[in-house]
């Protein structure tokens, strides 16, 4: 399969609401492998899908802040928000991706709507992560 088509599934059994542990784990494993494939879009739509249903891959997730954070500069500011809500959701304080999301969101603060900024400050409290510039 295809990123996209990765993120796909999983967004949709996740809006659904149905957690298939398999095909979790299968599309977590692609995806880790082709993790280079994945557009910003991409990414945040599979960590979205994954902390919708409480999948808490960890491998899945690093792989992602990993990409996340070499792409930064191209992620709008809700892919930014439901990154970090994705993190918030599982529990996963990934610091380095929590800074250069709080740092792009700093660059965009002119596009950030109050709603964007609203999620970001819900996911580093619910993660009891302070970031004084943000």
């Amino acid at each position: 399969l295809i990123a996209q088509e990765l993120a796909n599934t999983a967004w949709s059994f996740a809006k659904l609401l149905v957690c298939d542990e398999p095909l979790m784990t299968a599309i977590a494993a692609q995806a880790i492998k082709t993790i280079h494939d994945f557009t910003t879009q991409e990414l945040s739509n599979t960590a979205l899908a994954f902390a919708t249903l409480d999948v808490t891959n960890v491998p899945l997730f690093q792989a992602i802040a990993s990409e996340a954070m070499a792409l930064i500069h191209n992620f709008t500011e809700q892919e930014l928000a439901n990154t970090a809500w994705s993190l918030a959701r599982i529990g996963l304080a990934d610091v380095p991706l929590l800074e250069s999301i709080s740092a792009e969101a700093l660059r965009k603060m002119t596009e950030v709507s109050a709603q964007g900024l609203a999620n970001l400050a819900w996911a580093y409290a619910k993660l009891l992560w302070h970031d004084r510039p943000l």
